[in-house]
């Protein structure tokens, strides 16, 4: 049986360089793709558009977002979660927040009314009296005035 002559070649050996350049260009791609996806995408799905207010308040140790959406029925949402029950859902999840804050920390815990324009005052009106009734601070948040 006849052998087969053995090539060889005289270029150097570069695997190690081309394979290092495939996994540095898959590492820039999922860096690349990471960092534009998160502008592209809405993070909670809801947008609104807040009054504007010439004042600020300094933020609090324990600070609670409630944001109320509009539509026909308002949505609430607790910390970027959805209040499932709507308006009759607010009181147990501030609750659930009393019952989880030690009883010394209690008045530093703050809820932020975040709501758009569009809410009648009244249904803002009545978180915030629901928060004030669970003897929690209570802050009303607003686009800054420039």
């Amino acid at each position: 049986m006849p052998t087969l002559p053995q090539v060889r070649t005289t270029l150097p050996d570069i695997t190690f360089m081309v394979l290092g350049c495939v996994v540095l260009n898959v590492v820039i791609l999922v860096v690349t793709v990471t960092l534009m996806s998160s502008g592209i995408i809405p993070r909670y799905g809801v947008t609104i558009q807040p009054a504007s207010s010439q004042f600020m308040m300094e933020v609090q140790d324990q600070t609670y977002t409630l944001t109320i959406v509009p539509g026909d029925e308002p949505r609430y949402f607790l910390d970027n979660r959805q209040i499932e029950a709507g308006f009759d859902g607010i009181g147990p999840a501030l609750d659930k927040i009393i019952r989880n804050t030690k009883k010394d920390d209690l008045n530093r815990v703050t809820i932020v009314v975040f709501a758009d324009k569009s809410i009648p005052s009244g249904v803002e009106q009545k978180v915030i009296d629901l928060i004030l009734l669970k003897d929690l601070n209570c802050t009303k948040a607003a686009e800054p005035a420039l």
